[in-house]
């Protein structure tokens, strides 16, 4: 049995037909093209992304770290496995606000293209003298060191190796023009470590620290 369409185009090409029904048939096989277009749009669509997907995974880094690229300052770690990022993405897509969705799925994607291995610095035998030597330079800022100094012990008791360098998350509270902003330039620049500086003094709102789209494409 033919479809609907073709009968109504065979109809409209075999028979005389009043004015308004042939204007009818006309709208309808319109409408019906249109939407037999927008349907290849997103099978095409579709297909270009799940393309695009398998290459970005078979172009991926592979799932180990490249060991004979350890050095004495630095060494890999595993940041995420496959199994979280699969859980990110499902969690990505519960929000309803779309620019947050759009984030979510940039970050795991650059996850994913960049692989689950990071560098990180081991750190150095001689911490200690570094961290006496920068408190020396820094006396005001002996609280800050000391908290620095515990996390540098637990994460030497951590591990029988050479320990990752690692600092929680500190926030520096004084008044302008006390240091702080030296004194974290100066720590970094002890353990040789890169240092990133985002001014909020402008920022209207906390994108920069919540993540947006024009920060994750630098990254």
């Amino acid at each position: 049995m033919p479809r609907k369409n073709h009968v109504s185009q065979y109809a409209l090409d075999n028979f005389s037909l009043p004015a308004e029904a042939r204007l009818e048939l006309s709208a309808q096989l319109e409408r019906q093209y249109r939407a037999r277009l927008r349907s290849q749009q997103r099978k095409a669509k579709a297909s270009a992304a799940k393309l695009q997907e398998r290459a970005g995974h078979s172009n991926a880094p592979p799932p180990w770290p490249p060991r004979s690229c350890d050095t004495d300052r630095w060494t890999f770690v595993e940041a995420f496995r496959e199994s979280e990022a699969d859980a990110l993405a499902m969690a990505g897509h519960r929000t309803s606000d779309r620019d947050e969705r759009d984030r979510n799925a940039l970050a795991l994607r650059r996850m994913r293209q960049n692989g689950a291995w990071r560098h990180a610095a081991l750190l150095p035998n001689d911490w200690r003298d570094r961290l006496c030597d920068l408190e020396d330079t820094f006396p005001n800022f002996r609280e800050v060191i000391s908290a620095v100094r515990r996390d540098f012990l637990l994460a030497e008791r951590r591990t029988n190796k050479r320990p990752i360098m690692s600092i929680r998350p500190t926030l520096l509270v004084g008044a302008p023009g006390t240091g702080k902003t030296m004194f974290a330039e100066h720590l970094a620049a002890a353990f040789e470590l890169p240092i990133q500086r985002l001014d909020m003094a402008s920022a209207q709102t906390s994108s920069r620290l919540a993540g947006s789209e024009e920060i994750l494409e630098q990254l």
